[in-house]
């Protein structure tokens, strides 16, 4: 985590701070039982760490769908890369079909959409 916000206090502040007054959000999902025992769930958020890197999915799709050129449903996922180890992949549904050399812009502008942080 500390990678992620290390000398960015706002972003630490948005992200895990700003959700509920005077509590901290560690996008761990977890349930009480009846014995008051707490069970961890799992993540609430689906992240990817890729090359040090952690990424969202939902981020990463909401960025995808903003485009004009993309459907409303897209998927990414972990995919293998030879020099990495893992990287991001997506399944994209065009609004409408691109070839030639439209189709390698389309992909280099969606690249630069999934690329660009969110606060820009």
């Amino acid at each position: 985590m500390a990678r992620e916000i290390w000398g960015d206090t706002q972003r630490c502040i948005d992200t895990y701070r700003s959700r509920l007054e005077g509590m901290y959000f560690a996008a761990d999902g977890a349930k009480k039982n009846t014995n008051a025992n707490i069970w961890i769930l799992g993540r609430v958020d689906d992240v990817m760490n890729i090359s040090g890197h952690r990424l969202s999915t939902s981020e990463i799709e909401s960025a995808l769908v903003s485009h004009d050129a993309v459907g409303p449903k897209t998927a990414v996922f972990g995919a293998t890369n030879k020099m990495t180890g893992k990287a991001v992949a997506t399944f994209v549904i065009l609004r409408a079909r691109v070839d030639g050399p439209d189709e390698k812009s389309l992909v280099e502008e969606l690249r630069d959409v999934a690329e660009k942080p969110r606060s820009q």
